[in-house]
């Protein structure tokens, strides 16, 4: 009868020991890695990558002022304490974002904006009908114009580079949540970004809240003076300003105003005016006004 050697076991540690000899992650990370593309070769252009993260930093803290000001925030800043922690892998740049202030509603805004490019890049759901005709089963869902227009940004560098982006979110005792924003959901970013109607002679009414000078999106680089006004009914509106009308327009900025035009809708994004005439708007005096009528027209003092 042969005899089996047997040696002792070596000591390994068990993986619920390990969970316990490494501390847990207390802060929530947004992972942004590019792939594909010059990713692939290693090539990436340092700017191109800084250029997407600070569309990511805008994005979060647009959103995040709306959300501090919906829980009652005083002042809200969108401020989340991001700390950026680099890495490059072979094939792929990440960067890891941590929020180090604010985390809960870090959280709750980078999983907006993980909906939005998971809904965006999703293939509509297509039924078929008669000789191969596809017809789709529901339109498009709504879009934060604030999410849209950061997206469309990046969408311009990845072309460029040929990638793609993979957002992850990862939080304590939750699986990573992902969303890719690739070719498929810049088409439909662009998409979204294309006017549905026009309408002249619109009057707005509202606060002239910010101004500033920038390249707009949808004329061709052509440069412009904008405005965005906070409208009485709550709606916010992009103002295109005339070169010429830059000092009026700066004399009314923070005040009450009118605003004379032509408006242009979108799906995802915030309606334009094309300004041709703009004021001041005076207060209204609802009971001379109320007089007024009922003194033009006697009929309806009866």
């Amino acid at each position: 009868m042969t005899l089996k050697k047997i040696y002792p076991r070596r000591s390994t540690t068990t993986k619920s020991e390990y969970r316990n000899r490494v501390p847990k992650t207390t802060r929530p990370i947004f992972s942004v890695c590019f792939k594909e593309g010059l990713a692939t070769r290693n090539r990436l252009p340092l700017d191109h990558v800084i250029r997407v993260l600070n569309e990511i930093k805008g994005m979060m803290q647009e959103l995040g002022r709306r959300v501090q000001r919906e829980q009652g925030a005083a002042d809200p800043t969108g401020d989340f304490g991001l700390e950026l922690i680099a890495g490059f892998q072979r094939g792929s740049v990440q960067a890891n974002i941590v929020m180090t202030r604010d985390v809960e509603i870090g959280v709750i805004v980078a999983a907006q904006i993980l909906d939005t490019v998971s809904r965006l890049g999703a293939t509509p759901r297509l039924k078929r009908a008669r000789r191969s005709t596809m017809i789709p089963v529901a339109p498009m869902a709504d879009f934060d114009p604030r999410i849209v227009n950061r997206l469309n940004n990046i969408g311009k560098v990845q072309e460029i580079d040929k990638t793609k982006m993979e957002l992850t979110l990862r939080t304590n005792g939750m699986r990573p949540t992902k969303a890719v924003l690739d070719t498929a959901a810049v088409k439909a970013v662009s998409a979204l970004r294309e006017p549905n109607l026009t309408i002249e002679g619109v009057t707005v009414y509202g606060k002239l809240r910010e101004l500033h000078d920038k390249y707009d999106d949808d004329d061709d680089g052509t440069k412009a003076f904008f405005g965005e006004l906070l409208s009485d009914d709550g709606e916010v509106w992009r103002i295109e300003f005339k070169p010429r009308d830059v000092s009026s327009a700066a004399l009314l900025f923070r005040r009450q105003v009118f605003v004379t035009g032509t408006a242009t809708y979108y799906q995802a994004v915030n309606p334009k005016l094309h300004a041709i005439d703009f004021g001041a708007d005076d207060e209204r005096d609802y009971e001379a006004a109320f007089d007024e009528l009922y003194g033009s027209v006697p009929e309806l003092a009866d």
